[in-house]
Formats: structure tokens, C-alpha cells, sequence
């Protein structure tokens, strides 16, 4: 492969381009560690930086602990399996969220496959632990406010 020219990037000044804007505050959550930055007007403020050692990892383990307290289906439940982590890694993906108005009696459901080959459907309610799973380790929103205050104040 031969190139004429590269350009390296930060991923947060990537994302903020790509998305159409010039100013934006760019969350990355990775599934071993979440790094926040503030973008302004194309230029990333190196002093709004953080990184956290939280991921989405976290939040299904987080999950998974609250969904056992309360009336989870599936007993049996095992992360350790690969099979399982991913089951729940996707009931993640398909339940959690900050969006404060969705904490309601929410029915939901998922498969588990079985050795056979067969599948097995449970269903069961949330509450607010689809809420709560993101927040256990770190509260995000009081979090991105202390950073953009900090931002604000560096820039009177």
C-alpha cells in the first residue's frame, strides 16, 4: 500500500465533523473505559479531557445485578459464559438508557438459546433499573455538568 498523504485525528474531533457541528461535548463510552471532551468551534480544550475507568461493561454487570434483585426470570444466569454475556450485553443495548420519562412498568423480553438448539422466551417488567444500570458506577449528568462548568469558568 502506498500513500501519499495520512492524517491523524482525535476520535472526538472526528465525531463532532461528522455529525455536522463545530462545538459539541463528545462522549465515548467503550466497553472498558468512557472518555468525555469538549469541542469548541473545531478546537478540543486538552483541560476538559477526562477519562474514566467505566465502560459498557460495567453497566451490563450493573444490570445484570439489578435485574437479580428484582423479579429477573432467568435464575440460572452465568456472565462467565460467553453465550450469556452476550445475551445480556444485547439486553442492554435493547433496555438501558438516561432518559428519565421512560422509568415506568415496562414490559420486556429476550431469548436464551439452549443447548439443543432450542430457544427459550422470558419476559419480565422494569421499573427504572434500565435507568439506574448506566448510573450505578457514575453519575454521567452531574459528571458532564462539573466538566462544562469547569469549561465555562476557563473561558471568562
Amino acid at each position: 500500500m502506498s500513500f501519499k498523504e495520512i492524517a491523524v485525528h482525535q476520535e472526538s474531533y472526528c465525531a463532532i465533523f461528522s455529525a455536522g457541528m463545530s462545538s459539541a461535548c463528545v462522549v465515548d463510552i467503550g466497553a472498558q473505559q468512557t472518555s468525555i471532551t469538549f469541542v469548541d468551534e473545531g478546537l478540543i480544550n486538552a483541560d476538559t479531557r477526562i477519562k474514566l475507568d467505566y465502560g459498557g461493561d460495567d453497566i451490563t454487570t450493573s444490570m445484570v445485578s439489578l435485574l437479580e434483585r428484582s423479579s429477573f426470570p432467568y435464575r440460572d444466569l452465568d456472565l462467565a459464559k460467553a453465550q450469556e454475556w452476550l445475551m445480556m450485553d444485547n439486553l442492554k443495548i435493547k433496555i438501558c438508557t438516561l432518559e428519565e420519562h421512560l422509568v415506568a412498568s415496562t414490559p420486556w423480553d429476550f431469548y436464551r438459546l439452549k443447548s439443543e438448539g432450542l430457544t427459550e422466551k422470558y419476559n419480565f417488567r422494569t421499573y427504572d433499573e434500565n435507568i439506574l444500570a448506566p448510573l450505578v458506577r457514575s453519575h454521567m449528568l452531574a459528571l458532564l455538568t462539573t466538566v462544562f462548568l469547569r469549561y465555562k469558568n476557563d473561558q471568562l
